[in-house]
C-alpha cells in the first residue's frame, strides 16, 4: 500500500491536486451544483441544506468559493439588501463536470440502497 504525505496529494502542480485543493471538503461542489442553473440567495441555500449545514459554515464555504474564483456574491442596493450567489466564468466550467457526477452517481444510486433521502437538492 502507498501512503501519500498531504503535501504529494494537493500538490498545485498536480491537476488532481488544484482540484482537490479547492474542493476540499463534502459541501463545496453541493453549493456549485445549486447555484449552477441560477443564482440563489443565502436564505434560498440555507434552506436547502437545513438542517445538515450550520449557517456560520454555508457562509465560510461561499466565501471560500469566491476567493477561489468559482463563485460571484452579488450585492443589491436595495432595502432590505438583497445578497445573490451565482457562478463566475471559471465556476461555469465545472457545470459539465457536476453533470457527469450527478449522472454516474444517479446510475450508481441503487448499489446504496437506492436512498437518496440526504441529496441536497432543491428544486426552484
Amino acid at each position: 500500500m502507498i501512503v501519500m504525505k498531504k503535501e504529494q496529494i494537493t500538490n498545485s502542480h498536480c491537476p488532481i491536486g488544484i482540484f482537490s485543493r479547492i474542493f476540499n471538503d463534502r459541501w463545496k461542489l453541493y453549493i456549485v451544483f445549486n447555484i449552477m442553473d441560477s443564482k440563489k440567495r443565502f436564505k434560498v441555500l440555507c434552506d436547502i441544506f437545513n438542517p445538515h449545514m450550520t449557517q456560520k459554515t454555508l457562509s465560510v464555504k461561499l466565501k471560500e468559493l469566491e476567493e477561489e474564483g468559482i463563485i460571484a456574491r452579488e450585492v443589491y442596493a436595495e432595502v432590505p439588501p438583497r445578497v445573490e450567489y451565482g457562478l463566475t466564468p471559471r465556476g461555469q466550467t465545472l457545470i459539465p463536470i457536476i453533470k457527469q457526477i450527478h449522472a454516474w452517481g444517479t446510475a450508481q444510486y441503487k448499489d446504496f440502497e437506492g436512498n437518496l433521502s440526504h441529496c441536497f437538492v432543491k428544486k426552484d
